[in-house]
Parts: C-alpha cells; structure tokens; sequence
C-alpha cells in the first residue's frame, strides 16, 4: 500500500502558523537546536511542567510524477520553555534504509495515529509519536515506529512489515510492560488503527503474546502464544 502523505491533526497539540514562528523561537533557538524553520511544523502543547513545542522536520527528497511527496529523514523534538530558555527534552531521528536487504523510499510523520494526551490522569501529558517507512511495496514491506515519552523514559515498539509472514516481526522495549496498564492498552489501540488502515499486519495472536510480556512477536512464535 503506498500512503499520500497528508497534513494531519494532532491530537493534544495546537499547530503553530507561520506567522508566530520566529517570535517564539528565533535564530539563536534555531541554532542551539541545529533546527531549519523552514523545513518544520511546530505544534505547542502545555501541562503542569510548563509550555512545551513539537517541532517535526521531514526532508524532501522528491515528489513523484504521481504527486507522491517523499522524505529521506525525519526529525521529531521536543523543546519545554522554562526561565532559563529552551530545553531540550528529548529528540527522535531516523532516516530512510537502503541495505542488500531492505529499500526504503519515504519516512514521515503519521500525525493522524499520534497524541498528546494525559493518559493516566496525573496532569502530565504522556506523547505517543508514531512514524513509518515505506518500502519497495510501499508500506506493506515498510517499518512502524511507536514510541512513548513517560516520566523522562523513551519507549519504543519497532514492527518490521513484510510481504510475506516469515518477514513481519514486531519489537517491544522491556520498559512497554512496566508503564501503567492504561498505557499499555492506549498504545494497543493505536496498534491496531494502524493494523485497520492496512499499515501494519502484526504476527497472529500478537495481542496474546503481548500479555505474556513477550519482547519480540513473530509468526514462528504465534502459536505458543495460544498454548
């Protein structure tokens, strides 16, 4: 499946207009951070900590003759505004893969699968970005990343597609299953509106596995996962 990349949402955060982007942050902010402006979308969200900034940047690399818009790299980071200035809390960067194996042609943002929301209720906003690849068969033989930022841990479930089973494997950080359980089951239903929109086919029984804490789900494994 080969997605159009479209502007999106985002569901917690507030999208900065062009206008208001060098007030807030300016040539020296630029700078510090090694961010183009010009190349990002800024999105503000704001809970007990403080006000906070998304600033997502995605490389071109070309627009097809199909009208299909193509990035090579992505960059998702995070920026609170204290006192003192800027701070950076964390910072998310991949690329797209070219090995003997795999053949990437975009990465980008999904925006419409990710959220900044207070999750479990304790006035923090718990972000839950989400991003993917698409290969030679465009997302079906694509990567999914999921990655959850909770009290200054970075989590991550990584899930190879595949065109066919023996190819699809999905890998989960041991720390997934120590985030409270309301969480966990956010993150599970992400999971599976990807899997609904035909972006991701996860191994079979992935949702059995995943309550045993498996750390890697992959067919071979399914089946024990139902024994």
């Amino acid at each position: 499946m080969v997605l159009k990349v479209k502007a999106q949402a985002l569901n917690g955060c507030l999208q900065l207009p062009e206008n208001k982007l060098k007030s807030i942050l300016n040539d020296s902010v630029c700078k510090e951070f090694n961010v183009l402006i010009t190349n990002a979308k800024v999105y503000s969200y704001k809970d007990t900590s403080g006000q906070s900034y998304l600033l997502v940047s995605q490389n071109l690399k070309k627009i097809t003759e199909e009208k299909d818009t193509l990035y090579d790299n992505l960059r998702l980071l995070n920026l609170k505004n204290t006192k003192k200035g800027f701070v950076k809390v964390w910072d998310i960067a991949d690329n797209t893969l070219k090995t003997n194996e795999i053949t990437e042609s975009s990465i980008w943002f999904w925006t419409k699968f990710a959220e900044f929301t207070d999750v479990d209720k304790d006035n923090y906003i718990d972000p839950i970005l989400v991003y993917g690849t698409q290969g030679k068969n465009g997302t079906d033989d694509g990567r999914v990343n999921i990655t959850v930022f909770y009290k200054g841990k970075k989590i991550a479930i990584r899930h190879q597609n595949g065109i066919i089973e023996v190819d699809r494997y999905t890998q989960i950080d041991d720390g997934f299953y120590k985030l409270p359980t309301v969480l966990q089951d956010r993150v599970k239903g992400i999971m599976k509106k990807i899997a609904s929109k035909d972006l991701a086919a996860y191994p079979s029984n992935w949702e059995e596995m995943m309550k045993q804490h498996k750390l890697k789900l992959t067919e071979k494994d399914s089946g024990d996962a139902v024994n």
